[in-house]
């Protein structure tokens, strides 16, 4: 597993590259609500905060996620796939362990990675 808790650069922060434990992030991921995982607890910690820093950056759904699907691919390593928006179905094969679909407000993040 890849210890995401070095993962702080700020020399970048076009894109989510940092995970803390700090409570100062607590506020941005509680408007986050999972709704599915297939995924270990650290990686969900991680896609929480990287939704909720996209969801900060960025207003464009485009934009959210690409963010998240960058911070997943760098850190988790490809090919990950990100789906933001608020109506839209899917049926998807992911990884095993490697899928989260997660809610803010009325906006829906699915987020998984293919083999």
């Amino acid at each position: 597993m890849v210890n995401i808790a070095n993962r702080c650069r700020p020399e970048s922060r076009r894109y989510s590259d940092c995970f803390t434990n700090s409570s100062d992030h607590d506020d941005l991921k509680a408007d986050l609500e999972i709704q599915a995982s297939d995924m270990p607890s650290e990686m969900q910690r991680f896609a929480l905060y990287s939704a909720s820093q996209a969801l900060r950056l960025y207003s464009l759904e485009k934009n959210i996620a690409e963010s998240i699907k960058q911070d997943f691919d760098r850190t988790f390593k490809p090919t990950w796939h990100c789906i933001v928006g608020k109506n839209w179905g899917s049926c998807v094969t992911h990884s095993k362990e490697h899928y989260i679909r997660m809610m803010n407000s009325n906006l829906i993040i699915l987020l998984y990675k293919s083999s």
